[in-house]
């Protein structure tokens, strides 16, 4: 079984071994999980080895994600602090914690609402070449 919804591949052999819906995702060898706010029902490896993606972070790309997860929380933030989240920021901003806390705080999770902080005519996001 392939994909599923999430892009991950469920199984890491053929594809032909059924699956338990009620088995635990593995955890992930590359990336240390903070139980606080990574509760997936879903593999959290991606099924492909790429520098910065779940289950392929070096142990300098999991500082970056805990250093960015401090700061945010030091602003006051305490929603979408999740792992995957923040590592998908770290990667659209090359690992640059600072650029990757800009642009996570200009992002609209909620719609509308939550660019009420922002300035009106800010960018959303830090520059275009991502």
């Amino acid at each position: 079984m392939v994909g599923h919804g999430h892009g991950y591949d469920h199984n890491h052999d053929n594809g032909n071994t059924p699956q338990d819906p009620t088995t635990e995702a593995p955890s992930n060898p590359h990336m240390d999980l903070d139980p606080k706010y990574d509760d997936y029902d879903f593999p959290t490896t991606a099924p492909e080895t790429q520098s910065g993606h779940p289950g392929h972070t070096t142990k300098e790309q999991d500082a970056q994600v805990y250093q960015l997860r401090a700061m945010l929380e030091q602003e006051g933030y305490t929603d979408h602090l999740d792992t995957l989240t923040l590592l998908r920021f770290l990667r659209a901003r090359k690992f640059n914690v600072e650029l990757s806390k800009q642009m996570y705080e200009f992002f609209p999770f909620d719609g509308i609402e939550s660019r009420q902080h922002r300035p009106i005519g800010t960018r959303l996001w830090v520059d275009a070449n991502c």
